[in-house]
C-alpha cells in the first residue's frame, strides 16, 4: 500500500532528474553551435523601415530617365524622359522628337538605343517613344498623391545634352496655363530649380 503510494511521486522525479539532464545537454550543445540568421524575410522587414536618403533616391530614379536625341537633316534636338511601362515605352516632349528622322535614347549606363514613335501630341507637349530593349522594371507614376506648394523636388533630366543632371527645388505653384511654340501648358505645376528649363 505504501509502495503504490510513493510510486507515483518516485516516477515523476526519475522523469525530472532526466528532463533536467537532457536539457542540460542541449544547452551546452546550442552553446557549442555557431549560428546565423539568414532569413530574407527578417533581413526584409530590417530594411523596408529605414527611410531613403537623397543619394538612394536619385540613384534609384536615375535607372529609370533617359536621355533622348532626335535627329534630321538639319538639327539635332536633346531631351529627356522617363520609363513608364514595362513594355519599354517612354514620355518625353513632343517638341523633342516631333521633326525627328532618327530617334536613339541613352540609358543611365551609357547604353545607346533605337527608338520608335508611338505617339506624338499636337497641342499637348507631350509624345511616347518605344524601345523594347528597356522592356522590364519602370518608374512607378504616382496616381493618389498630389504635390502642394512648398513640397520639395527633385529634377533629373539632360538639360543642354548634360546627362544625369540633378536639381532640387520645390513646387512653387499650381495649376499654371500658359502656351510654348505651339504647345499648350495646362493645370501645370510651377517648380523653382536652376536648370528646369524647357529644352
Amino acid at each position: 500500500m505504501i509502495k503504490s503510494k510513493h510510486a507515483p511521486m518516485i516516477l515523476s522525479g526519475i522523469i525530472l532528474i532526466f528532463g533536467f539532464i537532457i536539457m542540460g545537454y542541449m544547452y551546452q550543445q546550442w552553446k557549442q553551435e555557431n549560428m546565423s540568421i539568414s532569413n530574407p524575410v527578417i533581413h526584409q522587414i530590417t530594411t523596408s523601415n529605414q527611410e531613403l536618403d537623397l543619394k538612394s533616391i536619385i540613384h534609384e530614379a536615375e535607372k529609370n530617365v533617359i536621355q533622348i536625341e532626335g535627329q534630321n537633316e538639319d538639327s539635332t534636338m536633346t531631351g529627356s524622359g522617363f520609363l513608364y511601362n514595362k513594355q519599354g515605352d517612354i514620355i518625353t516632349n513632343a517638341h523633342v522628337i516631333k521633326d525627328a528622322d532618327l530617334i536613339y535614347v541613352r540609358t543611365a549606363d551609357a547604353q545607346i538605343y533605337p527608338a520608335a514613335v508611338v505617339g506624338v501630341g499636337e497641342d499637348t507637349d507631350i509624345a511616347v517613344i518605344r524601345v523594347p530593349q528597356l522592356a522590364g522594371p519602370f518608374m512607378h507614376v504616382e496616381k493618389d498623391k498630389y504635390p502642394e506648394v512648398g513640397d520639395e523636388v527633385i529634377a533629373l533630366g539632360s538639360p543642354h545634352g548634360f546627362q544625369n543632371t540633378v536639381t532640387l527645388g520645390i513646387i512653387s505653384g499650381q495649376e499654371r496655363n500658359f502656351s510654348v511654340d505651339g504647345f499648350n501648358y495646362n493645370n501645370a505645376y510651377q517648380i523653382s530649380c536652376a536648370n528646369c528649363r524647357r529644352k
